[in-house]
């Protein structure tokens, strides 16, 4: 399926496009807006991918649609496509009178001017052929087959979306078997093989998360095939062995879409198990943080990145050097200063062990003066108790004075310590 217009209008004037998109489907033309769309966070690159996805764009320029951002976002990316060489052309449609108002830049000289006619019958027919002359082919569709292709882009673009969000290998090839050859079938090969080779490793829990999100495009997928395989879309006609196989693979896509279904429960189950026994840490979610991060990155930015990862690391490993030098310095003088203090301790310990064994020997000295004056003394007083005895007074009295001579002699006895 491929999508041959995107009408882009302003959202309170929705009556305008969808006079364009029906004019156009009962043409033949496969047409879309933003009203296909599913609005959630993905909005922005789903209509960017419907952009330029489509063979030409049709932008409703009223007063209203000038002053949009989203309007003239949409119509700058038609003009770029367009001025690049893409197959998109840019078809701007003037519905009213605008003097001034459309930025210079994105009113062209073969815009259509319906200001004095509106969206009548005469101006949705110049809107037909210059989508025609833009996307260089006849419509081939009936009017009720481009209606029904028109869903089913949309539900393509959902179904690539819930993929892409996911960016899961097992996802982008949910898609694929749903749409082989879609639209987005390209860009999903080229964004299975990035998540392929930007795998690293499944968290925990994540995984089991992401295992259930992508039975959800599963699901998605294999109820996109059920309803547009029901009998009432079929056109009539066609051979019984035709519509034979077309209930077959109905029936296929359903019990596929049970299956999922089924799987579903039992992933939801076991994820309601694992939540109840441990939860997410910070941890956890920064390092999922960290890994989808570099999913999103590109090779230069990862290239990038690792380089000013690889100079901050020299730097702090430099810095960290210096420190360490400048510690080893200060531990080396603190080392030296502590020797020399040991060092002076140790002479004053071998000054005052010096004064110490002169002192003893000072202190010996005295002890051997005092023990002889000691034995004069004994043998003094022995010789005055012998002269005592004897008769005479004058011999008393040489005892007495060699005692006193004897004592006198003798040096005092140190102060014991």
């Amino acid at each position: 399926m491929a999508v041959d217009v995107f009408v882009s209008y302003k959202r309170e004037e929705r009556h305008l496009a969808e006079r364009v998109v029906a004019h156009l489907q009962q043409a033949g033309f496969v047409a879309v807006n933003d009203l296909n769309i599913a609005r959630n966070e993905d909005f922005a690159d789903a209509i960017d991918r419907m952009i330029r996805a489509a063979r030409a764009t049709v932008v409703l320029w009223t007063k209203a649609s000038c002053g949009s951002p989203w309007v003239r976002k949409e119509a700058r990316l038609a003009r770029k496509l367009e001025e690049a060489g893409e197959p998109n052309a840019y078809i701007g449609v003037m519905v009213e009178p605008l003097g001034l108002d459309l930025a210079f830049d994105l009113a062209t000289d073969h815009m259509l001017d319906l200001s004095a006619t509106g969206l009548t019958r005469d101006g949705l027919q110049q809107i037909l052929a210059a989508v025609q002359k833009a996307a260089k082919k006849a419509p081939d569709l009936t009017p009720a087959l481009a209606a029904t292709q028109s869903v089913d882009i949309a539900r393509e673009l959902d179904i690539f979306q819930m993929a892409a969000g996911l960016d899961t290998v097992e996802a982008y090839a949910q898609y694929l078997r749903a749409f082989p050859e879609g639209t987005y079938s390209a860009d999903a090969k080229r964004r299975q093989t990035q998540a392929r080779r930007w795998y690293l490793r499944p968290l925990r829990k994540g995984n089991l998360a992401n295992s259930i999100a992508a039975v959800s495009v599963t699901i998605a997928a294999a109820t996109f095939a059920y309803e547009r395989m029901k009998p009432a879309d079929v056109a009539g006609g066609i051979s019984p062995t035709v519509h034979a196989a077309v209930e077959a693979e109905r029936e296929a896509a359903k019990a596929a879409a049970k299956a999922a279904n089924e799987k579903a429960d039992g992933l939801a189950s076991a994820l309601r198990e694992a939540e109840g026994k441990a939860a997410k840490s910070e941890a956890d979610l920064a390092a999922k943080a960290a890994i989808e991060a570099n999913w999103a990155a590109d090779g230069a930015s990862a290239a990038a990145r690792a380089r000013e990862s690889l100079a901050a690391m020299t730097a702090s490993r430099d810095a960290a050097l210096a420190a360490a030098k400048k510690k080893a310095d200060i531990d080396a003088a603190a080392y030296a200063a502590l020797n020399a203090t040991v060092a002076g301790k140790d002479r004053k310990i071998a000054t005052l062990e010096r004064e110490r064994d002169a002192a003893a020997r000072e202190r010996t000295s005295a002890v051997a003066a005092r023990d002889l004056a000691v034995d004069r003394l004994a043998k003094a007083e022995a010789e005055a108790k012998a002269n005592a005895a004897a008769p005479s007074v004058p011999a008393a009295g040489k005892a007495v004075d060699a005692v006193a001579t004897a004592g006198s002699d003798a040096a005092p006895p140190p102060d014991c310590e």
